[in-house]
């Protein structure tokens, strides 16, 4: 039915939960396929594959972590 890439950043391992629980939710849908990644991991083929993405990320100073932020402006 779809494919979702779940993409998150974590300093401290909460996003990294966080993204996890989005990946159960997500497969708790009938026909999807997921893949959880760090945005470290993440690559051209990844985007290419999914239909949708959840992007998690702390923040800093009220913005999204320059690691997540910089990769996904480009």
């Amino acid at each position: 039915m779809g494919n979702i890439l779940v993409l998150y950043h974590s300093n401290t391992g909460n996003t990294k939960k966080m993204a996890e629980m989005v990946t159960q939710g997500a497969l708790s849908v009938s026909g999807m396929d997921v893949r959880t990644l760090n945005c470290d991991e993440a690559t051209a083929e990844d985007l290419s594959w999914c239909d949708g993405i959840a992007m998690g990320s702390p923040t800093n100073l009220g913005s999204i972590d320059t690691a997540i932020a910089l990769p996904a402006a480009s």
